[in-house]
C-alpha cells in the first residue's frame, strides 16, 4: 500500500550527494514530502563553503518529486483542528527552485533567472538565518528552562564554565525520576500536550463571532486531532525523558526534527531520517513503525 514518506533535511543532503538513491528511501508508489522547515534549514546557513552541498540538496527535492507540506502551524490549525486560517499559508517552492538553480552564492541573493517560467527568484539568506537563530535559540532555552526547573543541581551546573565542567549533565534520580515517569503515564499529561497544541492552532485561526461548526462536529474534529497527534505527543514525551533522565541536552536542529512528527498522523505517514536518535525515541514512544531509518 502506498505510504506518505516525510523526509528530513539530511535525507535530501544524502540524495543530493549520491550516498542515497530514491529506492533507498521508499518504493516507487510512495509519495515523498518535504517540510518547509527543511527549506529554511537549507537557506538559513547558506554560505560559499556549504554552497554546493545545499544546492544539491535543494535539487534533490525537485528531482525526487517530493511535494511540499503545509507549514506545521497551518497543518495544526487548518488540517488537524479544522479552523479557517487567519492568513494564507506561505509556499516555499520558489525558494527551493532558486537554491537548486543558483550558480554561486551571490546569485541566490541577487536573483536567479528562470528563462522557462520568466521569473526571477531570490532567497534572503540573512533574514532566514536570523529567523533560525531566534526560533532554534528559543527552543534550546525552553528545554534548558525545563531542566533547570525539574532537575536539582542543574541550574548550578548550567551556570558553571563549560570548560571546567567535570561531572556529567545532572539528571533526575530515585524518587524524583519515578515521580516524573509516573506523571507522563497519567492521561492528563497527554491532554495537556494536546491542549497546548490546540492553543497554538488557535493562534493561526481566523476568529469568528459565532461557532463555525456545530458543537458535535467540533468535538469530533478535536477527538480526531487527539488521535492524529498521539505520535507527536508520545515522541515529545520521550524527548523530555531523554533530557531529564538520560542526561542529554537539546540541540538546535532538534526542534525542526521533532516538528516532523506532527505530520505522522497514522501508520501510513512515516518520518524518514538518517538520525538514529529519532528512531530510538520513536521506538521508546511505541511509534517505531512511523520512523524509517536509512543510511
Amino acid at each position: 500500500m502506498p505510504r506518505h514518506l516525510i523526509l528530513d533535511t539530511n535525507i535530501f543532503y544524502d540524495l543530493g550527494s549520491g550516498s542515497l538513491t530514491p529506492s533507498d528511501v521508499g518504493d516507487a508508489d510512495d509519495t515523498l514530502w518535504y517540510s518547509p522547515l527543511s527549506v529554511l534549514e537549507l537557506a538559513g546557513k547558506w554560505s560559499s563553503r556549504t554552497f554546493l552541498a545545499r544546492k544539491a540538496a535543494a535539487n534533490a527535492i525537485l528531482i525526487s518529486g517530493a511535494k511540499e507540506l503545509p507549514d506545521q502551524d497551518t497543518y495544526l490549525t487548518r488540517d488537524l483542528f479544522g479552523y479557517a486560517l487567519k492568513r494564507p499559508p506561505v509556499v516555499l517552492t520558489d525558494a527551493v527552485k532558486a537554491m537548486a538553480n543558483s550558480h554561486e552564492m551571490d546569485s541566490l541573493v541577487s536573483g536567479v533567472l528562470d528563462f522557462a517560467e520568466r521569473v526571477v527568484r531570490r532567497v534572503s539568506v540573512a533574514k532566514v538565518q536570523k529567523w533560525r537563530d531566534v526560533i532554534e535559540g528559543k527552543w534550546v532555552d525552553d528545554m534548558l528552562s525545563i531542566q533547570r526547573r525539574e532537575i536539582p543541581r542543574f541550574e548550578a551546573w548550567d551556570k558553571s564554565d563549560p570548560a571546567t565542567r567535570k561531572q556529567r549533565v545532572p539528571r533526575l534520580r530515585g524518587l524524583e525520576k519515578d515521580t516524573f515517569l509516573d506523571s507522563t503515564k497519567n492521561p492528563a499529561w497527554n491532554l495537556t500536550l494536546v491542549f497546548n497544541l490546540h492553543h497554538r492552532a488557535l493562534m493561526g485561526a481566523r476568529r469568528v463571532a459565532s461557532p463555525a461548526v456545530p458543537p458535535t462536529e467540533a468535538a469530533s474534529t478535536v477527538d480526531k486531532a487527539i488521535t492524529s497527534l498521539s505520535c507527536y505527543c508520545a515522541v515529545y514525551t520521550q524527548y523530555l525523558i531523554r533530557l531529564l533522565i538520560d542526561g542529554a541536552l537539546a540541540e538546535p536542529n532538534d526542534s525542526g526534527d521533532l516538528e516532523l512528527f506532527i505530520y505522522a498522523t497514522d501508520d501510513d505517514h512515516i518520518v524518514v531520517t538518517s538520525d538514529r536518535k529519532w528512531k530510538r525515541i520513536a521506538d521508546a514512544a511505541g511509534f517505531g513503525n512511523r520512523v524509517r531509518l536509512v543510511s
